[in-house]
């Protein structure tokens, strides 16, 4: 399992190398955290109910 860090530091070195990269990452994780959010207010939704 790698850390968060692991990963923050391969990301910034594939920025270093290619910036136009940045963006591709940028929406990458903007989906998953819209995906995360939707799980989140389904799951508070349902408790709810």
């Amino acid at each position: 399992m790698k850390t968060t860090y692991d990963y923050m530091r391969k990301i910034r070195n594939r920025w270093n190398i290619n910036p136009a990269t940045r963006v591709h990452e940028n929406e990458l994780r903007n989906k998953k955290k819209r995906r995360q959010n939707e799980k989140k207010m389904i799951r508070e939704g349902m408790s709810d109910l």
